[in-house]
Parts: C-alpha cells; sequence; structure tokens
C-alpha cells in the first residue's frame, strides 16, 4: 500500500508542476507579451527558458523521487522507472520547443518512424 501512496504523491505533485507551469505560460502570453507587443525572438526565447526552467524543476523532482521509491521496491526498479521518466519529459520538452518555434511534430515523428524501421532492418541482418 505504501508504493501506491508514493506514486499517488509522485503524480500529484508533477500535475501541480505541470498545473504551475501552465499558468505561467499563460500569464506570461496574456498579461506579458500580448500588451507590451514584444518581438516574436524575445517572446520564443522566453516561452523556451520557461519549458527547459520547467523541465529542469520536474527532472529534479523525479531524480529526488528515485530514493522513496528505492525503499519500497528495490534500486534498479527504481531507476528504471527514473530513466524511462525522465526521457519522456525530455522528448515533452523537445516537441514543447520546438513548437515554439512552429516545427510541425508529424514530419519529425514520421523521420523518426522511418528511421527506427531502418535500424531495426539493418540491426536484424546483425543478430
Amino acid at each position: 500500500m505504501g508504493l501506491v501512496n508514493s506514486i499517488k504523491r509522485f503524480l500529484l505533485v508533477l500535475v501541480l508542476l505541470a498545473a504551475v507551469t501552465l499558468s505561467v505560460a499563460l500569464v506570461f502570453d496574456q498579461l506579458v507579451a500580448g500588451s507590451t507587443r514584444l518581438s516574436v525572438l524575445f517572446v520564443q526565447t522566453t516561452r523556451t527558458v520557461m519549458v527547459i526552467a520547467f523541465g529542469s524543476i520536474i527532472i529534479l523532482f523525479i531524480r529526488r523521487f528515485k530514493s522513496l521509491i528505492a525503499s519500497r521496491v528495490g534500486v534498479h526498479p527504481a531507476t528504471v522507472f527514473q530513466f524511462f521518466i525522465v526521457i519522456i519529459v525530455g522528448i515533452v520538452m523537445t516537441f514543447a520547443v520546438l513548437n515554439i518555434f512552429q516545427v510541425p511534430p508529424t514530419t519529425l515523428l514520421v523521420g523518426g518512424g522511418i528511421v527506427s524501421i531502418v535500424l531495426g532492418l539493418v540491426i536484424s541482418t546483425f543478430v
């Protein structure tokens, strides 16, 4: 039961951090960027810094959470969990930054799919 409560607490804090991130972005867009007529480059740079800052805070929180989950399930599963969550946060941050600079994610996903198929075929010939 302790593991379930730990995961619930972890997810609650992640949701709260995401809500704070969205709130700060909304306040910036509505109050600062909209009313002051800042240049597009400055607004994009500020949004990028916000994405990186909040993503880093979430990664820091995930790293701190590892010791709590390691006491419940062991070090190795906690490390694997931490690794995958950090990878997911990194991917979300990457797509968020690309979205800020108006790069369509569909082309990146299609390109990644093609690259993974090619790599899979190449690796399968060696195994």
